[in-house]
């Protein structure tokens, strides 16, 4: 063959291999209402209808716990890492009625998701009540906290993947939460492996 059959017939494959490439990705985009903890994944927890969150404003006044500095700050913050909209979903557990919560908002970009996970660390690093970092190796970049008082804790865990900022949290007695916590990192890693690359 030709050296110009070769071209044309290389050039013919790279098309095929884009159009693959692009099908493929079309085909595994997730909408955000399928990057929420689905029922039976947090094991004695059942999910709520989400709440959508058009606006950083929205998003951040949603959280009354933030004092009202903080907000300003983080909507201002989440506005300049183009924040796109998100989802939020309460779930009913054996504490109670919205006794955890799952979230999921879409960034601008990979490192905008990266750096509203570093924010949101360091704010309740400086609000939370007992604040604790906790080590979470199970789930691949993620972060995780503990705040709360002498009865009741809250345990909290974050991670990006792509565009995407993902929160899974559980409030729970003092006194039985170290039991609820391995079934709480489970249900993170099925959310993460749900949703990585998606």
């Amino acid at each position: 063959m030709h050296r110009r059959g070769l071209a044309v017939l290389f050039s013919a494959s790279l098309v095929a291999l884009a159009v693959w490439v692009g099908g493929a990705a079309a085909a595994t985009s997730l909408p955000l209402t399928a990057r929420l903890i689905k029922t039976g994944e947090f094991a004695g927890y059942t999910a709520s209808k989400p709440n959508r969150l058009a606006t950083a404003k929205a998003w951040v006044g949603a959280n009354l716990s933030v004092p009202l500095k903080q907000r300003e700050a983080q909507t201002a913050r989440l506005k300049r890492e183009g924040f796109k909209g998100g989802l939020a979903e309460f779930l009913n557990g054996p504490q109670g009625p919205h006794s955890a919560v799952s979230t999921v908002m879409q960034l601008g970009s990979n490192s905008s998701a990266r750096s509203e996970l570093a924010g949101e660390f360091a704010m309740w690093s400086q609000i939370g009540n007992r604040f604790t970092k906790l080590s979470v190796k199970a789930v691949p970049g993620a972060v995780g906290w503990t705040t709360g008082n002498s009865t009741n804790v809250q345990e909290t865990l974050l991670f990006a993947d792509g565009p995407f900022l993902y929160q899974l949290s559980f409030s729970s007695y003092r006194a039985v939460a170290k039991a609820t916590y391995s079934l709480f990192i489970e249900a993170a890693m099925k959310l993460y492996t749900r949703v990585h690359g998606h």
